[in-house]
């Protein structure tokens, strides 16, 4: 069986809430140093939900081979920042005579 998916890439999402994080921080030290018509603008974008886009694409693969291998392989990798992932794993799997 193989397989393509697209999905949100964590490390996007971790700098995504980071930032939003970091502008609430901002927001909180300008409380009352501002004119409140700026401020009211800067708390609705910084209130924004954290963007769920799907760029992160997904490729796996699993299944038993002829000769009885196990083997399973993902990978993982983000179309807008450099992560990504991989894992694979084989095995033979314990072939039993047929009572």
């Amino acid at each position: 069986m193989s397989a393509n998916n697209w999905t949100v890439c964590p490390a996007c999402r971790k700098k995504q809430i980071e930032e939003k994080e970091a502008k609430l921080i901002e927001l909180g030290e300008a409380y009352g140093k501002m004119l409140p018509k700026d401020y009211l603008k800067l708390l609705k974008e910084a209130e924004k939900p954290v963007c769920q886009e799907d760029n992160m694409r997904e490729d796996y693969q699993l299944g038993i081979d002829e000769d009885g291998e196990f083997e399973i392989s993902y990978r993982a990798s983000c179309q807008d920042c450099n992560f990504s992932f991989s894992y694979k794993h084989k095995e033979q799997v314990k072939l039993e005579k047929s009572k």
